[in-house]
C-alpha cells in the first residue's frame, strides 16, 4: 500500500459518488491495461451501486476471451444506440480523439472524468488523473479502489493484476516499480492465480495471431549496424494486440530500437515504436502527434511508406548515436 493518497483522488471520488449512468471507455485498438481498467472501473461502480456500459471498439480481442467477464460490453463498430451519455470515464487513452466511435455515445453536454498513466495525456477531461509514475492505469484503480474502501471481488482483482501484468510485460519492463510489484502482490493475496493469468496472456495466442506473428517476422530487417530492426505488416485486416508483435523485434539481441509500420483503413499508416537504453521514442512521436512512454510510444502517419521508413531509421539512428 503506499502512504497517503494523491488529493485528487477525493475529486475523483466526488464525481463518482454524485453521479450515475457512466459510460465507460479505453482508446480504440485497446491493449491489456486498457481493456483491465475499463472492466475493473465497471467492476468498482458496480461495488458502488452505479450504472455503466463499456464500450470497446471492435468488442472484446479473442486473446482475453479467457476472462468470461459479466460486464457488457457494447461494440460501436457494430451497434447502435439511441441512449446518450452524459457521464464517461475515459481511461488509458492520451487523447479524447483516441476513443474512435465510442464518441457517438456522448450527449453533447459531457462531464468526463480521465484517468492514465501516459505523461502525452492533454488532460481533455473536466477532471484528470494523470500518473506517469504508474506502471499502468489498472495500477493507478487498484490504489483508487483501496482509496474508496472498495470489496475486491475475484473478478475485481483478475481484471487489475491483468492490466499490471500486461503493461510492465509480464513484470520486466523497465515502468516495473516496487509500487506496482506491491499492488500486484496484494491482489495475488486477493486471489489471482497469477501462473494461470499468465498462460492465458502469453501462452494462449490464437492461431491468426501466430499467422499474423509469421508475416510480420519475415519483414524484419535491421539497419545500423544491427541496432534498429524495422518490422511492418501490409495487409489491411485487423490484428489484435499488435503491440505485442514489436516485441519480437526490440527482444532481438543487438537491437536498441525498433519500429512496427501497418496500414490504416484511412491511408495512414501506424508506427509503434520501442527503445531500450537511454533513448527516448516519445519525443519521436511526439513530432508526428503522437505519444507514450520514453521507451514504449506511437504516433500515426499521412504519406508514402518509403518516406515513413526513411524517417523512423534516420531518427532512431540520430538518438542511437547522440
Amino acid at each position: 500500500m503506499i502512504d497517503k493518497y494523491p488529493d485528487i483522488f477525493s475529486k475523483i471520488a466526488d464525481f463518482l459518488k454524485t453521479r450515475d449512468d457512466f459510460l465507460v471507455t479505453p482508446h480504440f485498438a485497446p491493449d491489456g491495461d486498457a481493456i483491465a481498467s475499463s472492466l475493473g472501473m465497471a467492476e468498482m461502480l458496480k461495488a458502488m451501486g452505479k450504472r455503466c456500459l463499456v464500450s470497446i471498439e471492435a468488442g472484446l480481442p479473442e486473446k482475453y476471451d479467457f476472462l468470461k467477464t459479466g460486464v457488457r460490453i457494447f461494440n460501436p463498430k457494430t451497434e447502435e444506440s439511441e441512449n446518450k451519455f452524459r457521464n464517461a470515464i475515459i481511461l488509458d487513452a492520451g487523447s479524447f480523439e483516441r476513443i474512435g466511435l465510442t464518441k457517438k455515445l456522448l450527449d453533447v453536454e459531457i462531464n468526463i472524468l480521465n484517468i492514465d498513466h501516459h505523461l502525452s495525456n492533454d488532460r481533455f477531461g473536466h477532471v484528470n488523473y494523470i500518473d506517469g509514475e504508474a506502471c499502468s492505469t489498472s495500477e493507478i484503480l487498484y490504489y483508487l479502489a483501496r482509496y474508496l474502501k472498495l470489496d475486491f471481488t475475484k473478478e475485481l482483482a483478475d481484471y487489475l493484476y491483468m492490466g499490471i501484468m500486461t503493461d510492465t510485460g509480464c513484470f520486466r519492463f523497465s515502468n516495473t516499480s516496487g509500487r506496482a510489484l506491491r499492488a500486484a502482490a496484494e491482489l495475488v493475496d486477493l486471489g489471482v492465480n497469477p501462473s494461470y493469468m499468465a498462460d492465458c496472456i502469453y501462452f494462449d495466442a490464437p492461431k491468426q495471431y501466430i499467422s499474423v506473428l509469421a508475416k510480420c517476422l519475415s519483414s524484419l530487417q535491421y539497419f545500423s549496424e544491427g541496432r534498429i530492426a524495422l518490422m511492418q505488416y501490409m495487409e489491411k485486416e485487423e490484428i489484435e494486440d499488435a503491440e505485442g508483435l514489436i516485441d519480437i523485434a526490440i527482444g532481438t539481441r543487438g537491437v536498441r530500437a525498433a519500429a512496427f509500420i501497418r496500414p490504416m483503413e484511412d491511408g495512414r499508416f501506424k508506427v509503434s515504436l520501442r527503445a531500450r537504453d537511454r533513448i527516448d521514442v516519445r519525443a519521436i512521436a511526439e513530432q508526428y502527434g503522437g505519444g507514450g512512454h520514453a521507451k514504449a510510444a506511437g504516433f500515426r502517419y499521412r504519406g508514402t511508406l518509403t518516406e515513413l521508413q526513411e524517417r523512423i531509421i534516420r531518427e532512431l539512428s540520430e538518438k542511437l548515436d547522440a
